[in-house]
């Protein structure tokens, strides 16, 4: 036993001497990961940048992407980009512990459009000796034209001449830079010392641009610092303060930002909608298989229109509201759970460009979004002044905030693993292979996976956990006094959320959209490729589907006493579990790329393939024992 543990404390030993140990700078974080003409660029070091003397406060640096950049339906641009920056540290500090990098108006000119870097960012002197101090992979979005900046742009230049019409001047482009135009005397501009012909270098200790300069004095108090030079290029420089002017921003703007986004939004709810109904006639069709059985056939081919039927009859059915129940309560629930559902859609991402909102904070905006489906449904439940009601209402509080908690931590697991929340992101660190996805990362992210899919189906109120409904004892639940479109907003909110379930399993466990032996370079510079990844996607996220809605009509209703059980005697304990082992895991495999290869591969076999394999022989039996009759079709 002596020597058991010995051998394995010299193996830990062993391990972590093999450990890479960093040597030299180290780019610690980039940030942001999306860029756009003015952004600051902040790469962050390792706190032991300048032990050796690297890298000081005030070090003029040469920071070079070099790489793939990539625009979308273009042609692919390697010759790399360089950019020059400053090394900044805390106050009084010997070491630098960021780089700060601007990006000027020439790059996006060269570059144009949206384009993606993929490759490296390098840090090296300017002065001195110089030489490439240290490189690090890195992804980067580069002036990307983005849903928002469609309405930004519609009153930009009107907000321009708004400005110079208050400051008294005009400014224009030039060669050297930004130029002062027709000034007005008695006018701001003139009484802060600019003058006609002036050439802008700096603003605020930044690149001057056009677009900077307005940004810098539209709204807000003080004076902006501006840099000019006057009478040609041996002419001294000249610092000016600018008053801001705070002028107010017309309606009209706001309107049509608001025009924009809702049309945005309504597109998207519609889709989500109608991608809900088809789930209805599947899910029918599927049960219809399963107990030998006909299902919907009639309205439109094979009865796949019978979801648009249900739509019409639901929407022109007579909107009764009981005299008792707490009307304010009562009519406003159904929207609460329908937006906590369909608001998860701006960040789940269906392919590499088509997301809404690609936040950093992707998983804390789901979780606290879909909080707004236990405050609906408890508000419907209690609204109802029905016993039915209220019995389903508190069952479904005890259910959803129950198992809001194994899923919560089920997801950290991915956060320790990518070291990101933004579920894109999460998608690009995965690759298009099994042994690549991050369900077979590890056993614990394997485990992981099957709370989560466990604690979904019970958020969502998916037999076997749909107490909450419970036809056979509580009617219909929360939602029994309920009817027409308000009970129709119930019903779509949780199919709908089978979508959810299934897209957010395959951006976080199972490769998003990657496709097998393509890189994400081929496939930005292709829409052939790009319409294919978001059909893998899809592929992925149906399956789910599938496999929820099976489950559905294979297993019976549990007890409330056995389902709150589960979750805080198994699912609690097992999560917390999952989450200290990935977080051993990724430190014990970090530097050594090769040993998690074989480790992922050696899970994908155990897990994944081995499974399978058993699965498919079941099914070949039940095949054979129906004497060949049985059907696999549930699509007709």
């Amino acid at each position: 036993m002596k020597l058991r543990i010995a051998l394995v404390f010299a193996a830990v030993l062993a391990l972590g001497a093999c450990r890479e140990v960093p040597q030299g700078p180290q780019i610690r974080d980039v940030r942001p990961t999306t860029l756009e003409r003015g952004d600051t660029l902040v790469i962050e070091l390792a706190p032991h940048v300048g032990v050796a003397g690297h890298l000081r406060p005030g070090s003029e640096v040469t920071v070079r992407l070099t790489g793939r950049v990539s625009p979308f339906k273009k042609a692919a641009y390697d010759g790399g980009l360089a950019l020059s920056g400053r090394a900044v540290g805390a106050p009084n500090a010997d070491s630098a512990d960021r780089i700060l990098v601007t990006v000027a108006e020439p790059h996006e000119r060269s570059l144009g459009g949206h384009a993606r870097f993929t490759g490296r960012v390098e840090i090296a002197l300017t002065e001195g000796r110089g030489g490439v101090l240290r490189s690090a992979p890195v992804t980067l979005d580069l002036f990307p034209r983005s849903l928002r900046r469609l309405s930004e742009g519609a009153d930009a230049a009107i907000e321009q001449r708004r400005l110079d019409a208050a400051l008294g001047m005009t400014l224009g482009p030039s060669a050297d830079g930004p130029v002062v135009k027709d000034l007005v005397a008695d006018k701001p501009a003139a009484r802060a010392g600019l003058v006609p012909g002036g050439v802008l270098r700096q603003i605020d200790d930044q690149p001057a641009t056009v677009d900077g300069f307005y940004a810098a004095v539209a709204g807000g108090t003080g004076a902006a610092k501006i840099e000019l030079r006057a009478g040609g290029p041996a002419a001294p420089l000249k610092l000016v303060s600018l008053p801001r002017q705070a002028l107010p921003r017309p309606f009209w703007g706001w309107l049509a930002e608001g025009a924009i986004l809702f049309g945005i939004a309504l597109v998207v709810v519609l889709l989500a909608a109608v991608g809900g109904g088809f789930i209805t006639v599947w899910e029918r069709k599927v049960a219809g298989r399963m107990q030998s059985r006909i299902g919907p056939n009639r309205v439109g081919p094979n009865g796949w229109l019978q979801w648009l039927a249900d739509a019409l009859k639901l929407m022109t059915k007579e909107d009764i509201v009981p005299d008792a129940v707490d009307r304010p309560m009562f009519l406003v629930s159904p929207y609460l759970v329908f937006a906590g559902v369909f608001l998860t859609f701006m960040v789940l991402p269906f392919s590499q460009l088509l997301v809404v909102a690609d936040l950093n904070i992707g998983f804390l905006y789901l979780l606290s979004v879909t909080s707004l489906v236990v405050v609906g449904t408890i508000m419907g439940g209690w609204a109802s002044n029905s016993k039915w009601s209220l019995l389903g209402g508190m069952r479904s509080a005890a259910q959803i905030i129950s198992y809001e908690l194994p899923a919560g931590i089920a997801l950290m697991c991915i956060a320790v693993v990518a070291g990101t929340l933004s579920p894109q992101e999460i998608i690009r660190q995965q690759g298009g292979w099994p042994h690549q996805w991050f369900i077979f990362h590890d056993p614990a992210l394997f485990v992981a996976f099957i709370i989560y899919f466990i604690s979904a189906l019970a958020e969502g109120n998916r037999t076997p956990f749909d107490l909450p409904e419970a036809e056979s004892e509580l009617v219909s639940g929360y939602n029994t006094e309920y009817s027409g479109f308000r009970f129709g907003a119930f019903a779509t909110a949780e199919w709908v959320n089978l979508w959810v379930i299934g897209a957010l399993a395959t951006a976080l466990f199972f490769g998003g959209w990657q496709i097998p032996g393509v890189s994400e370079a081929r496939v930005e510079q292709s829409l052939g490729l790009q319409l294919l990844s978001f059909a893998v996607f899809f592929a992925k996220a149906a399956t789910g589907v599938f496999v929820t809605i099976w489950l559905r009509w294979t297993l019976p209703r549990f007890r409330i006493d056995q389902m709150m059980g589960m979750c805080w005697k198994y699912l609690v304990p097992g999560a917390i579990v999952c989450l200290l082992v990935v977080a051993g895991w990724v430190w014990a495999f970090a530097g050594h790329p090769g040993a998690q290869l074989v480790a992922s591969g050696v899970v994908t076999f155990v897990c994944g393939i081995l499974p399978l394999a058993y699965f498919l022989l079941r099914v070949r039996y039940t095949y054979r024992a129906t004497g060949g009759k049985f059907d696999f079709n549930v699509f007709r």
